[in-house]
């Protein structure tokens, strides 16, 4: 038998809204970078943009992962500099299972 195929999983994370938040992304920013690179390169990480307020302030992120479950999908974003330095709300977190066509 084959590899077996992984599913595609988005993920919208809010980030905590006290005054200190934008300071803790940004000093979490570098390495957070460095552990997206390396789910890059294993093809885990798909991609993922900022989430923007009305303000067009950042206030969160969605995230586009290739997992076998929604548990893995956890299990990743709990790794993440952004969720160990309280940056992402964790009872904010959604994660959907999509598929994105071949176009």
């Amino acid at each position: 038998m084959g590899e077996k195929t992984k599913k595609m999983f988005i993920a919208f994370i809010r980030d905590y809204t006290d005054s200190e938040c934008l300071s803790r992304r940004m000093a979490s920013l570098k390495p957070h970078l460095a552990d997206v690179k390396k789910l890059m390169k294993s093809k885990v990480f798909h991609s993922g943009s900022v989430m923007l307020n009305d303000e067009g302030k950042l206030c969160g992120s969605i995230i586009y992962l290739n997992a076998d479950s929604e548990q893995e999908v956890r299990e990743i974003i709990e790794k993440d500099m952004f969720y160990k330095n309280n940056v992402w709300d964790k009872d904010s977190i959604i994660i959907q299972k999509v598929a994105i066509p071949r176009l």
